[in-house]
């Protein structure tokens, strides 16, 4: 700060900043500069001699003149600093450092994660059971006994196809619906 402060560094570090080169002309101990410091040190130290030493020093102690009804650091400045912003701005802060946000937004998001895994597991064996019962239906042939006829074949074909199908869905969806909240397990974790 020192070194900035010189005038010979000041000037030609506001020129280069400014772009005005007249800065560079510019003489901070002329005559004009200082009296006007001058002036205003006069004016500083007769106020302190003829004013705070006459009326505001008693028994060489200062003396509060201002009424206390006026005081803006008990009225004002104190309530503000020690209620009003540790309020406001502890109301602000809890809201995120106790994750009043996102835990309520994760709770609903798992539980409704698992109403859907519940939903698709139950209507996945509702509608294996529904079409095992109309469309896929074992019908037996009439008349002939001896040897199985083309319909029957195919119906036991495909019956012999979609069993592994059919018993292995639930187990999939039950997995992948495991995987998707170890994923967002971890996802939560890595926010938190």
């Amino acid at each position: 700060m020192v070194v900035l402060g010189q005038p010979a560094v000041m000037t030609r570090l506001a020129s280069y900043m400014s772009g005005y080169e007249e800065i560079l002309h510019f003489q901070a101990f002329t005559w004009t500069n200082l009296k006007g410091g001058l002036i205003s040190l006069g004016i500083g130290a007769g106020l302190y001699l003829l004013v705070v030493r006459k009326i505001l020093i008693h028994n060489r102690s200062y003396v509060n003149l201002w009424p206390q009804k006026l005081d803006l650091e008990e009225q004002i400045y104190r309530p503000v600093l020690t209620k009003a912003l540790p309020f406001f701005f502890g109301s602000l802060a809890a809201v995120f450092g106790e994750n009043r946000i996102l835990r309520p937004v994760c709770k609903a998001g798992l539980w409704t994660l698992g109403f859907l895994g519940r939903v698709l597991e139950t209507s996945m064996d509702a509608t294996v059971a529904f079409l095992r019962r109309t469309v896929m239906r074992e019908r037996k042939v009439r008349g002939v006994q001896d040897h199985p006829g083309l319909f029957k074949t195919l119906l036991q074909e495909s019956r012999g196809a979609l069993t592994p199908l059919t018993s292995n869905f639930t187990y999939a969806m039950m997995m992948t619906c495991i995987g998707i909240l170890i994923v967002l397990c971890a996802l939560i974790a890595a926010v938190l």
